[in-house]
C-alpha cells in the first residue's frame, strides 16, 4: 500500500503559515441514502504541531482536516470508540 503523505501549509490564528506533514485518509460520511456511497479525502496530522512563531498547537493527531480550495481548513475531531 502506498503512503499518501503530504506537506501542506496551514495558517495559524496569528497569521503565520506553517508547513505540516499529513497522511491522507479516506472517510465515509453517513448519508441519508443507503445505496449511495461516498468517500471523502481528509488529512490527518502525523504529529502534534505548534506554530513556529507563537507556539500555539495547530494540529493534533486526533484531528482530521478537510481542506477545500479557496476556503479555510476545517477541523474534525476523531471520536474514540470505547
Amino acid at each position: 500500500m502506498n503512503s499518501l503523505k503530504k506537506t501542506l501549509n496551514i495558517e495559524c490564528s496569528c497569521g503565520h503559515w506553517n508547513n505540516i506533514t499529513f497522511d491522507t485518509v479516506f472517510f465515509e460520511p453517513p448519508l441519508p441514502e443507503p445505496k449511495v456511497r461516498m468517500m471523502k479525502r481528509m488529512y490527518k496530522p502525523l504529529e502534534e504541531t505548534k506554530c513556529s512563531k507563537c507556539g500555539r498547537v495547530i494540529a493534533k493527531p486526533e484531528e482530521l482536516f478537510d481542506i477545500v480550495k479557496g476556503r479555510e481548513a476545517v477541523r474534525y475531531r476523531i471520536k474514540q470508540s470505547s
